[in-house]
């Protein structure tokens, strides 16, 4: 048993730790080369959205032991839906954070970090890609398929000793800018392969990705208040960072509100859950409508 546990274990544990390396390396290298003075503007660039990482782990926590359940049944299609209903509930919350960030993330800089690090908005916009591709969780998937554990291994490995190799050759001739973008260009790289590897796996066709069409229309509700956005940002005049977040703020909920309600992105699921969070019933009461509107 104890053969049989770490069989499966260790390659993911390497695995885990191949990432934590994979995403410390930069660090290293900007900090070797460019300076301490650089190395701030960068660290400020890459730093973490504490919401993001917080929603995507709860996410795959939760969906772990039901998708293994499933693959136990061999019930391919239901975890294809499952992981389509997942993404789009992500994708709900990380494309307007996304796209907001791309309008009013140099005010956002500012007023978390000060002017000091305005040099910092062009890193962390760069960085900001890898929001919305974190609405596809494939770490319950990869971790159902035991048998898969060691082609994550071998692709994290794989990525990890590119990076080295292009940092150790060229870091120079990149600068920051150049260095995040790798970074970016390798976790998408890791997130593609892994997606393409599970969808041969689970002897996916091209149809059976109709459940993810919702995810455009969510994405054209978030560049569509985007444009709202921006539009007020250019017609304001000159203010303190904190005015124009709360002022694109404002336009960017409001616009983006109305435009997935318009393209019919949310169901009677999202509206019991709103209907839930404005009721002042005791929290019983209230499990019981969710409830009973999930049962329809």
């Amino acid at each position: 048993m104890l053969r049989t546990q770490a069989s499966y274990a260790l390659p993911l544990g390497l695995s885990s730790l191949v990432l934590k390396l994979q995403t410390d390396l930069p660090h290293y290298f900007v900090a070797n080369a460019f300076g301490a003075s650089a190395y701030a503007v960068f660290a400020v660039g890459v730093f973490n959205l504490p919401l993001v990482g917080l929603l995507r782990e709860s996410v795959g926590s939760v969906l772990l032991p039901r998708v293994s359940r499933l693959e136990q049944e061999q019930d391919r299609r239901e975890i294809l839906l499952l992981v389509a209903r997942v993404a789009r509930k992500l994708a709900l919350l990380y494309f307007p954070m996304y796209v907001f960030l791309l309008v009013a993330g140099r005010e956002f800089i500012v007023l978390l970090f000060t002017s000091q690090y305005v040099q910092s908005w062009p890193i962390f916009a760069v960085y900001l890609t890898v929001i919305p591709i974190g609405v596809i969780v494939l770490d319950p998937i990869t971790r159902a398929y035991a048998e898969q554990r060691f082609f994550l291994l071998k692709v994290r490995l794989v990525l990890f000793a590119a990076m080295t190799l292009v940092f150790v050759l060229g870091i120079n001739r990149l600068g920051l800018l150049g260095t995040i973008a790798v970074v970016v260009a390798v976790q998408i790289a890791g997130t593609v392969a892994a997606a393409t590897r599970l969808s041969q796996v689970m002897e996916l066709r091209t149809a059976d990705f109709a459940p993810f069409a919702v995810l455009a229309r969510i994405g054209g509700a978030a560049v569509g208040a985007g444009v709202v956005a921006a539009a007020v940002r250019w017609a304001m005049p000159p203010a303190e960072p904190v005015v124009v977040l709360a002022a694109c703020g404002l336009a960017y909920t409001t616009a983006y509100g109305l435009a997935i309600v318009a393209l019919r992105v949310l169901d009677r699921d999202d509206y019991a859950v709103l209907r839930g969070l404005l009721d002042r019933r005791p929290l019983a009461a209230r499990r019981a409508v969710l409830a009973e509107a999930r049962n329809r």
